[in-house]
């Protein structure tokens, strides 16, 4: 029911010096000096790094490439191409030293980011300390990298010049090719959304080539440095430096000292609702004008083994302080429990006392939930779970299974309470206050969120995140934090503690107010129910986000801050949607009494002739009813990008065309840091 992410294969041999992430410091410094290659010069040896300039500028208008011409070698002008560059490259002259000297020229920026994006594809797929170009393995190495995002951010031309720079040797035979374009063939879709490590790649190789850039024109201009000032000038910036990537939230970036980059992620989303804990006495108004609460669950899902403990040393950092208050509460109800069991037959026993007990268990009653609650004094409890199947396990059946509710009544802090005649049970009503983050596998995620527990609107109120797939890669390797990353984010928990009452945030609430409107126009293009559904609280879980980033910063809204709460809505979207959207949209097209659903996730709008009616629509999506089609040609309508045809004598269905007004672009946010 649920994806994972594909499995990688081993590569045993280790990267030679000048591999790696290093290898950006050497390719396109050795490009700067060499000679224009016309067309009769494809044979003759040149530079082996002048081939992605060449390859690209000879390919702009070349027709796209068939599997048959793939196969064989019939004459074909980007076939040539890929023969010429072959030859080219086997007679290439070795890169001497002060080759690697050489600034970059101003013409080759779009090449040196190429370079980048497909470095950091390799980073992210667990591949840059292994040999890429090694025999048995450099094929599912080459896939891996495609998946995680270079397939969506190079065209297929692209990835076939940037392939031959960093995989030689690969490159050089046909299955490499045919694979690059079998992968785009059957994978390459340009109307999909660009998942959020997709948008971090992209905004980091925009980044480093844009410093690349700013490099080689001082080195230009500066004709007096010497040999060593102009090598380091000719250095790309270190697409693998971590510190860059971490969000500059005070207490946030903290905690992620000494994380391994693809584990940053799974371990901000566990952090966030402990941290959101602290600050329960904030309010903040959303953009739908209401006052909320910071109302946060998480969980975060891998398979064994993937190194989901790096989230709970993190959170054990940051309740270490609830933890110490919770230690003299939990010792006076001790000691009454202690009189109880040994006083008398007759003997007085005086009331149980009415402690502040936050940290509770996951798998807690629920009378005594509710007596916790009672007791909360407006506090907001917290638990951590590291076994989400524990969690399934005690709220399979009986009065547990209400825990579900209560789990939703927390989002908002609504009411909740139960009445009971015996006295041993908890009577009362209550306001929810309780966040909770919880570690789990695919499998008992998917056992946990069936059809009733995604329908119902829990899984669009959890932070749900993925631990990066650990299959065959190389054991990660984690830094000791640092005694001042420690006090800094005791000094977190003490700010967030210390804010109270309504904290205003006009900045944050117009770009939520922005983002979730771009998604509502962009599902409405799509006529996709799903991310219709799960970007609602999307915006509103980035929104909590932003406001505790906010509290960290001194409660100034500072571009940090509204990129942090855009990326976290972002993120949350992406995830809900790819884990939980296939069951939802079942339940939908069972709700509709059709089984059937289009799985194009294309604009359906875009689609639709210029003419059309409303059966139109029930035929390229399935999975709605003739009234919802009706509807969303009203919206349509509406918003401007459809008029009515007058009636004709005769017809029967009521025709619209379209506008010269086109829905507007979704605007995609840029996780610079994270």
């Amino acid at each position: 029911m649920f994806k994972r992410p594909h499995a990688r294969q081993p590569h045993p041999q280790p990267l030679s010096k000048g591999e790696g992430s290093d290898m950006l410091q050497d390719t396109p410094a050795s490009t700067n000096n060499a000679p224009a290659i016309t067309p009769a010069e494809h044979s003759q040896p040149h530079p082996q790094s002048d081939m992605l300039q060449d390859t690209l500028a000879s390919t702009n208008n070349a027709p796209a490439i068939t599997p048959a011409e793939h196969s064989t070698h019939q004459p074909h002008p980007q076939s040539d191409m890929l023969q010429d560059t072959l030859t080219s490259t086997n007679n290439a002259a070795a890169i001497t030293p002060a080759e690697h000297s050489t600034p970059l020229s101003y013409g080759e920026g779009l090449g040196v980011r190429l370079l980048f994006v497909f470095d950091l594809c390799r980073e992210q797929a667990g591949l840059k300390d292994v040999d890429i170009n090694s025999r048995g393995s450099r094929h599912n190495s080459l896939l891996a990298i495609l998946s995680v995002g270079a397939a969506r951010l190079l065209s297929e031309t692209e990835a076939m010049a940037v392939v031959a720079q960093r995989m030689p040797d690969f490159y050089k035979e046909p299955d490499c090719r045919q694979l690059i374009h079998d992968f785009y063939a059957k994978y390459h879709d340009d109307s999909k959304i660009m998942s959020a490590t997709v948008q971090r790649i992209n905004a980091r190789a925009e980044q480093l080539a844009q410093q690349q850039q700013g490099k080689d024109e001082k080195a230009h201009d500066d004709e007096c440095d010497d040999e060593a000032e102009t090598s380091e000038t000719a250095t790309p910036a270190n697409p693998t430096n971590a510190e860059s990537t971490i969000p500059p939230i005070p207490g946030l970036k903290q905690s992620l000292t000494g994380v391994p980059e693809q584990m940053r992620m799974p371990a901000l989303c566990a952090l966030l609702p402990m941290a959101a804990a602290y600050a329960d006495d904030v309010t903040f108004r959303y953009c739908d004008g209401r006052e909320q609460r910071l109302g946060l669950m998480s969980i975060v899902v891998g398979e064994q083994a993937s190194g989901k403990s790096v989230c709970k040393d993190i959170i054990d950092l940051w309740r270490q302080p609830m933890d110490e208050d919770d230690e003299q509460g939990r010792r006076k109800e001790d000691e009454w429990k202690k009189k109880r069991k040994n006083r008398r037959a007759n003997e007085k026993l005086d009331p149980e006392p009415e402690v502040l007990i936050r940290d509770v268990p996951i798998t807690i009653s629920c009378s005594t939930l509710l007596k916790r609650l009672k007791n909360a004094q407006g506090h907001t409890l917290y638990s951590f779970c590291s076994e989400l199947d524990t969690l399934r396990k005690t709220n399979g059946a009986g009065s547990w299974s209400s825990k579900y509710d209560i789990y939703r009544l927390a989002f908002d802090h609504d009411e909740w309470g139960q009445d009971y005649n015996s006295d041993q049970a908890e009577s009362g009503m209550v306001s929810v206050g309780y966040n909770w983050t919880i570690l789990g596998t695919y499998g008992a995620l998917g056992k946990c969120f069936k059809g009733e527990n995604i329908e119902n609107g829990l899984s669009s109120r959890v932070i749900v995140s993925e631990m990066p797939d650990s299959a065959f890669a190389p054991m990660p390797t984690f830094q000791d934090r640092k005694d001042r990353d420690a006090q800094a984010i005791l000094d977190a928990v003490g700010t967030l503690r210390a804010k109270h009452g309504f904290v205003d945030t006009p900045r944050l609430r117009k770009a939520i107010a922005q983002w979730v409107e771009d998604k509502r126009q962009q599902a409405l293009q799509r006529i996709d129910r799903v991310m219709d559904t799960y970007r609602r609280r999307a915006a509103v879980i980035g929104m909590r986000c932003g406001v505790v980033a906010c509290l960290l910063s001194g409660e100034m809204e500072t571009k940090h801050v509204i990129d942090f709460a855009l990326m976290m809505a972002e993120y949350v979207l992406q995830e809900q949607c790819r884990l939980f959207g296939d069951v939802l949209r079942k339940q939908y097209a069972a709700d509709a009494d059709d089984t059937r659903r289009n799985s194009k996730n294309r604009a359906v709008f875009d689609r639709l002739a210029d003419t059309f009616t409303s059966h139109d629509i029930l035929a390229l999506k399935t999975d709605i009813t003739d009234s919802t089609a009706r509807n969303i040609i009203r919206r349509w309508h509406e918003a401007g990008w459809v008029v009515p045809v007058p009636r004709q004598k005769g017809e029967k269905s009521r025709k619209y065309k379209k506008t010269k007004a086109q829905p507007s672009q979704c605007r995609t946010v840029a996780p610079s840091h994270l």
